[in-house]
């Protein structure tokens, strides 16, 4: 990339930027960590960042709102996942259909996440907002981890890395209960699209698209194969503190990371 400027990427501290930590070092990406999607919304408008790997959903955000950037490829398909903490007396849920009544503790009706479970249980016949009700009281995916290892009970919709650090956690009575992409496999033959990168309109078709998407496949391929690095790298780089690094590297095989480019 030695003849091209230096492209500027944003992605959030969570799985992305786990995925992200094999990019090549003489690559000369600018790499921003935000921690809501609604930070990075904010720079697109801008036009700040050249390409951005984000939840899946926001693509319709962004069209919607005449945000000129569009989706390359898929960079996540899976890691997401129910999880829950038991009540005196209180039987966890293992199937669908044994939600019913429940309450959800997500980060809100619009955020990626809970879209994808709330097509989920109509895919499987219950009734979001009826059968099956959600709390918003948490706005971001570290607040909710932490209500997790605080041991409150409840049933979470909590993704990767974020489950294997509450897992990890001492005394930790977390339960993962369903595999999200599991149950999407299984009611549509796919695995949802969790993750995507995001290019700038005027880049699109450039080489520089072509070299990110490539540079992509190899971090992807490099983080799989090399977990234990992986981790060491995104440690220094400050995204997560050292005491999540034995949970980083468990977290690493149920991320569901996976470069599909045949949105191109």
């Amino acid at each position: 990339m030695s003849d091209m400027r230096q492209l500027n990427l944003f992605t959030l501290r969570g799985p992305s930027a786990v995925e992200m930590a094999g990019l090549p070092d003489d690559a000369g990406y600018s790499v921003t960590i935000l921690d809501e999607p609604a930070q990075a919304l904010s720079g697109m408008e801008r036009g700040i960042p050249d390409f951005a790997v984000l939840p899946s959903p926001m693509g319709a955000i962004l069209h919607d709102k005449g945000i000129p950037y569009s989706i390359l490829c898929t960079t996540i398909r899976g890691g997401l996942f129910l999880c829950g903490i038991p009540g005196p007396g209180a039987i966890l849920p293992n199937t669908l259909p044994e939600l019913k009544g429940s309450t959800i503790r997500t980060l809100g009706s619009v955020s990626p996440p809970e879209q994808l479970l709330r097509r989920v249980l109509a895919l499987s016949g219950l009734a979001p907002d009826s059968d099956v009700l959600f709390e918003h009281s948490l706005s971001t995916h570290r607040e909710l981890s932490d209500a997790a290892l605080r041991g409150e009970a409840g049933l979470y919709l909590l993704s990767e890395p974020f489950v294997s650090i509450a897992l990890a956690s001492p005394g930790s009575r977390l339960r993962i209960l369903m595999d999200l992409g599991d149950e999407c496999l299984k009611a549509e033959g796919r695995r949802p699209a969790i993750a995507s990168l995001f290019c700038k309109d005027s880049l699109k078709g450039t080489r520089a698209a072509q070299q990110v998407i490539s540079d992509m496949k190899f971090s992807c391929e490099w983080v799989k194969a090399n977990p234990a690095q992986a981790v060491r790298k995104v440690i220094s780089s400050g995204i997560f503190q050292d005491s999540a690094a034995e949970a980083l590297e468990t977290s690493i095989p149920r991320s569901g990371f996976e470069i599909v480019d045949n949105l191109l």
